[in-house]
C-alpha cells in the first residue's frame, strides 16, 4: 500500500524488526566511520586543505608547461611555413560564416599527419558555423 508522500506503509502489527536485524543496527551504529565529516570538522580534511598540501609538497602539473610540452615537438616536425599557414586558416575558421572554406582546410583529411594540422588551427577557438562544415568534409 502506497500513501500519499508516495512512500510505502507498513501496518504497526507487521513493523517487527527480527533480532538478527536489530544486531546489525547496533554494530553499523558503533562501528567508526571512515566518512570525512562535511566541512572538514574534527579533524578531518577538506578538499581546500587536500589542494594546499598538494601544491605545497609540488605533488602536480602546472598546466601552461604542460601546453607547452605537448606543441613543441608538433612545431619541430612541420616546415614552418605550414604551421603559419595553418594558424591563419585558424583565424579565418574563428570568423567564419558562410562562403567557401580555405583550399588548406579541405585538405586536411587527405595528409598523412591530418591530426597535427587540425591542431595547429587551434580548434576550440573555431565558430559553430565552421565547425559544422569540418564536421560534414571529415565525415565524408
Amino acid at each position: 500500500m502506497f500513501g500519499t508522500t508516495g512512500y510505502f506503509d507498513v501496518p504497526e502489527q507487521e513493523a517487527i524488526i527480527s533480532k538478527d536485524d536489530q544486531n546489525l543496527l547496533k554494530q553499523m551504529e558503533n562501528a567508526p566511520s571512515s566518512n570525512v565529516p562535511i566541512g572538514g570538522v574534527e579533524g578531518g580534511n577538506n578538499l581546500a586543505d587536500i589542494i594546499m598540501q598538494k601544491l605545497a609538497t609540488g605533488d602536480y602539473l602546472d598546466g601552461d608547461k604542460m601546453d607547452q610540452s605537448i606543441s613543441a615537438p608538433l612545431q619541430s616536425t612541420l616546415d614552418p611555413k605550414v604551421i603559419a599557414a595553418y594558424k591563419k586558416v585558424g583565424i579565418v575558421m574563428k570568423s567564419f560564416k558562410s562562403g567557401k572554406l580555405p583550399k588548406a582546410f579541405k585538405i586536411i583529411p587527405q595528409t598523412q599527419n591530418w591530426e597535427e594540422l587540425l591542431f595547429l588551427t587551434n580548434p576550440e577557438t573555431w565558430s559553430p558555423h565552421s565547425s559544422f562544415e569540418a564536421t560534414k568534409i571529415f565525415c565524408s
